[in-house]
Formats: C-alpha cells, sequence, structure tokens
C-alpha cells in the first residue's frame, strides 16, 4: 500500500513537472532571434519553385513591440506593455521572396522580365496590390491581410521582404492563437505556383519569452 501511495505522489510530482513546464528560456536578444530563425521550432516555412525561394516567418507580438521600443529609444515597462498588448491582437508574418541560390542569383525584381513595362507592373502589383494574393487560414476563418508592406531597400538585396498583419473581424477583439495558422500565396507576379506555409498552434505557443533588459540597439 506504501508502495502504491509513494508511485502515486511520485507520478503527481512528474505530472506538475510536465505542466508547469512553460516555453523553453532564452537569455539575450541575439539568442532570441537565433531560436525563432531555427526551423526546427516551427516558426519559419519556406518553399522552392520555379528558380525562387519563398519564407514565411512569424514574428511575435515582444519582437515587433521591441522594434518599436527601438525605434522610439523607449523602453519602460508601461510602453512595453502597451505595445505587446496592441501586437498581441492581430498576426504578422514576414514574407521574403528570394532567387533559389542552387539555381542562380539575381534580383528577383527582374526575373523574367520583357521590359521596363512589365518592371513597373511588377513594382506597382507587390508595392500596392500584394493583398489580393495572399490569404490567411485560421481555423474556419479566411483573412485578407490589413496591411501588405514591401521594404524599401533599393536593389541592395536580391530578395524582397514584406510585412503581412492580419487583423481580427468587426466581431472579434483580437487573433488569438487558438488554431493552426496557414498562409496562402497565390503567386501570379512570378508565377510560382500556390504556395501553402503552415504553422502549428503549439510551436507558436511555445516560443520563449523575449528579454526586454539591456536597452541596447541591435539589429531586428
Amino acid at each position: 500500500m506504501k508502495v502504491k501511495l509513494r508511485a502515486m505522489l511520485l507520478l503527481g510530482a512528474l505530472l506538475v513537472c510536465a505542466c508547469s513546464q512553460g516555453p523553453e528560456r532564452v537569455e539575450t536578444r541575439a539568442d532570441y532571434v537565433r531560436w525563432l530563425s531555427n526551423v526546427d521550432n516551427g516558426c519559419i516555412r519556406d518553399v522552392k519553385s520555379n528558380g525562387l525561394h519563398i519564407s514565411v516567418a512569424y514574428l511575435p507580438a515582444e519582437l515587433l513591440a521591441l522594434r518599436e521600443m527601438t525605434a522610439r529609444d523607449d523602453f519602460s515597462d508601461s510602453l512595453r506593455r502597451e505595445l505587446v498588448a496592441n501586437y498581441a491582437q492581430s498576426i504578422a508574418l514576414q514574407m521574403e521572396i528570394g532567387p533559389d541560390t542552387s539555381r542562380g542569383k539575381g534580383d528577383i525584381m527582374y526575373k523574367d522580365l520583357g521590359g521596363y513595362d512589365d518592371y513597373a507592373a511588377r513594382l506597382k502589383t507587390l508595392n500596392f496590390r500584394l493583398e489580393e494574393y495572399v490569404k490567411l487560414r485560421a481555423g474556419e476563418r479566411q483573412l485578407r491581410p490589413a496591411l501588405a508592406l514591401m521594404e524599401n531597400i533599393y536593389s541592395l538585396r536580391d530578395s524582397r521582404r514584406f510585412l503581412l498583419l492580419f487583423t481580427p473581424p468587426a466581431d472579434e477583439e483580437a487573433l488569438a492563437l487558438h488554431d493552426d495558422l496557414d498562409l496562402l500565396f497565390y503567386d501570379e507576379v512570378f508565377r510560382s505556383g500556390v504556395h501553402s506555409f503552415a504553422f502549428r498552434r503549439d510551436d507558436l505557443q511555445g516560443i520563449p519569452d523575449l528579454p526586454f533588459q539591456t536597452p541596447r540597439r541591435a539589429s531586428l
């Protein structure tokens, strides 16, 4: 009887430890960024098609808040709480489209173009109409981005990055991570096909806390 009781107590202790084991801890901001960039952690998905390498990264609210705090040069706890709460109501993804370097290099803006008119049309589409070609599936919901913003780098890099921000429908206060996410990209710009980038809810909920201390400027 005592052995059985001791075994039950040990099992209970193990269950408590397992349930209380939260997301992995990181010590520095650089470690945090490296953790997010590790494809094994489930926050980045990518595909190669038609000479392109397309990747999509989930951007946590804490990272977006830190970027804005760095831009403002304000690292106060009150601003951190405010920004994290605001960003947590939406879902932010970063899509990067670049060349598949195993098949060649070159600025993707000039890929398979017939002339300047084609370049101008591509530039206009990526700057002002990208939201027409992406859709986020979250459970039963299908959402278009409220914001699709292309990073302006003046051809300093062969790839291009896009911030995709999805906000809750009018009848919801926030897009909580209750469901797996699936970003669909219908690529009619480079004609590489339809691509799916799926993120598991458990992976996104397992992202470690971002260390906000040590207010130094860093490349995020």
